[in-house]
């Protein structure tokens, strides 16, 4: 009989032991708060340490400075820091839950559906990306909205680029051969062929690369480590911003950019 634990119930089992250990830690130093302080006020009350001002109330007389009266220890005393001790236990109750539950969600890998979900982002890239270079003439392909920005081909280029140069290295692919850009800036016919070969090639990256490839942990720019499904969605995050741009070169000459399509 096979005893192995699944790697994800011993992630799950981590977590929850943290947390307990977390919580349990919390509730204890809270106690131990609270029970010094009620100890130092019984002690006031016991040896006349503490306590507060006398003052004889509408005879406008009152006792030497620093007289002070013994507190008595009363039952709304012991009622207040006993609310008070609850106050704190519910408290870390509803910081330490939700983190716990974090910590095991965190542990989890990604369901594999979401794969497929990956796949329609990149069909939409493809989709928008080809009406934009259909819908734009020709003669306006080297054109920019504004000087400080790519040409409206240079622009759906560097979209669609991503997917070779950054889907390509973190899905371990080889990248497909492509045409020379001369032929991809200056006509319909190569910027669509450009676009097509990429989200071929990407499409087919994705839908080959491994659950383990993906769960792995990679560094991405900046050092920032993230699991490597999420570069796919960095990916479509680039360039929908980046495509996005290219409204004005549309807008610039009074034409509407293709319309948008959920995936």
């Amino acid at each position: 009989m096979d005893l192995t634990i699944p790697d994800a119930a011993l992630s799950e089992l981590a977590a929850a032991f943290f947390q307990a250990t977390i919580t349990l830690g919390l509730v204890l130093l809270c106690a131990w708060a609270v029970a010094t302080r009620a100890l130092r006020m019984n002690r006031g009350s016991a040896g006349g340490d503490r306590g507060i001002p006398v003052c004889h109330c509408g005879t406008g007389a009152h006792d030497p400075p620093f007289a002070v009266a013994a507190p008595v220890w009363a039952p709304t005393q012991r009622l207040y820091y006993g609310r008070m001790l609850m106050r704190y236990l519910l408290t870390l109750a509803l910081l330490t839950v939700p983190a716990g539950l974090v910590a095991q969600e965190a542990g989890k890998p990604m369901p594999p559906h979401y794969r497929e979900v990956q796949v329609r982002m990149l069909e939409l890239q493809r989709d928008m990306l080809l009406a934009m270079a259909d819908s734009m003439p020709e003669s306006l392909y080297r054109e920019a909205a504004t000087p400080a920005q790519r040409d409206f081909a240079q622009q759906l280029h560097h979209a669609a680029s991503t997917i070779v140069f950054i889907g390509a290295r973190f899905a371990g692919a080889t990248p497909p051969a492509l045409p020379d850009t001369a032929t991809v800036l200056n006509g319909r016919e190569g910027m669509r062929g450009y676009i097509n070969a990429v989200y071929d090639f990407g499409v087919q990256a994705l839908k080959d690369q491994s659950d383990e490839a993906r769960a792995t942990v990679v560094s991405f720019f900046g050092g920032q480590q993230i699991p490597n499904w999420q570069v796919w969605d960095e990916i479509h995050q680039h360039t929908i911003w980046t495509a996005g741009q290219c409204v004005a070169n549309f807008r610039k000459h009074g034409m509407a950019p293709p319309g948008f399509g959920f995936f």
